[in-house]
């Protein structure tokens, strides 16, 4: 049997069936594979995932009860036959060991019987998806059927399927930390390691492609491009205040104070084993910020009128940045929406009474929907007076506002808007 399987199976077991995030558990049975199967492991976990609700539904037009080890087993077939290069007698032959490692040697037949139908099916392109505009989009897309109606009352029925379509290249965002080394010389260092990079937007940041292990990781950090962005939006000045409410594991404070030195940043976050991070993280990239734990739906009496910015980068769905973290489509609902968007108010209000008077305040999320972003910045002016809204200057904006959609902007689905205390 192909390990890749076996170690997709256990990774995907430990996230549908325990709840454990994916990038956790994918990283943890990374660091037990070898090294010629980590590239289809993290291959097949990220796909299955991405392509859940279509499994899903691919299954039930297969079979009607699947018990949910089973389920999981399918799912990695299915995928395998649709997306992947790998003979079809050998993806069947691998489920069927996988079931028969699983403990449910009754039920191989049942696999391989499956299976080879599906085959078939996808073969002479039978399969046929819902007729219903949204529930296709939905289906096909894997993608939760509310936030498909949402999207597409929001963008329309075209830019809305451009945004689930999209395809990011297999690339990651670093920020070189120039403190440390010129863009010139990492660049030597990438050069000598082989591996391939390209330029970013962003003057301190590039695209890689390869693995960057053995370069001082105090040289660079992974960073996604739209997290720069809204560091980017605040646009500090010197000698400043700034404030990070919901700040772990800190990438944007550290980001501000590289920017900016001569500015004083505070990061907080709720949880004390969190802000050891962002001290962590500090440390890593050499500055000197100041951490506080604070939990942001709070008022905090300390920090009234005692900053020149605030930044709200608020827990949000993360249905904007569902392409590098799948498994946040598995199980968002209407309603945690709606209580997420509770949440964010709150910080917002709180975070509105630091700002001094001329201060700026700045919120983002990491979605697309305009329930979390611009909604939340219309009800939150609507009540509050004493702010207006500012050109984002910092992203070559006159816009107070800022919805970064992929098929658009080439990064996901950031949200920033940028708000002026006048009184």
């Amino acid at each position: 049997m192909n390990r890749a399987f076996l170690n997709a199976y256990t990774c995907l077991d430990t996230i549908y069936r325990q709840g454990a995030y994916s990038e956790i558990a994918l990283n943890n049975i990374l660091l037990t594979c070898a090294v010629k199967d980590k590239a289809l492991t993290t291959k097949i976990v990220y796909g299955v995932l991405d392509n859940d609700t279509r499994l899903d539904y691919i299954i039930g037009l297969f079979a009607k009860s699947v018990k949910p080890i089973v389920k999981i087993i399918l799912k990695i077939g299915i995928y395998c036959l649709q997306n992947l290069s790998i003979p079809v007698y050998a993806v069947i032959n691998d489920c069927a060991e996988l079931t028969k490692t699983s403990g449910k040697m009754q039920l191989v037949g049942f696999v391989n019987a499956t299976l080879r139908a599906i085959s078939r099916s996808i073969a002479d392109n039978s399969i046929t998806y819902p007729k219903d505009k949204l529930k296709y989009l939905s289906v096909y897309y894997s993608f939760p059927y509310f936030a498909v109606t949402m999207l597409v009352k929001q963008y329309g029925y075209e830019m809305t399927k451009n945004i689930l379509a999209y395809q990011f290249d297999n690339k990651q965002h670093i920020r070189i930390n120039l403190s440390k080394i010129s863009k010139t010389d990492f660049c030597t260092i990438l050069d000598d390691k082989c591996v391939i990079y390209d330029n970013s937007p962003l003057d301190d940041c590039l695209y890689c492609r390869g693995s960057l292990m053995g370069i001082d990781t105090t040289y660079y950090t992974n960073m996604a491009l739209g997290s720069c962005y809204v560091v980017h939006a605040l646009n500090s000045t010197c000698d400043c205040s700034v404030l990070d409410v919901c700040s772990a594991p800190g990438g944007k404070a550290v980001y501000i104070k590289q920017l900016n030195p001569s500015a004083t940043v505070t990061a907080c976050d709720i949880h004390p084993h969190r802000v050891e991070l962002i001290k962590s993280y500090a440390r890593r990239m050499g500055v000197v910020i100041n951490t506080a734990v604070a939990d942001a739906t709070k008022y905090e009496q300390q920090y009234e009128l005692q900053f020149d910015y605030c930044l709200c980068d608020v827990p949000c769905s993360g249905l904007g940045v569902f392409y590098s973290k799948p498994d946040i489509k598995l199980n968002r609902t209407k309603e945690q929406l709606a209580d997420i968007v509770k949440i964010q108010s709150s910080i917002l209000s709180n975070a509105s009474k630091y700002c001094k008077v001329g201060g700026y305040l700045l919120y983002s999320t990491c979605s697309i929907m305009q329930v979390e972003n611009q909604q939340v910045i219309a009800d939150f002016l609507a009540h509050n007076i004493n702010y207006t809204t500012a050109p984002i200057t910092g992203l070559g904006l006159q816009e107070y506002q800022k919805q970064f959609l992929p098929p658009i902007d080439n990064t996901e689905g950031y949200y920033v808007a940028l708000l002026k205390r006048i009184a």
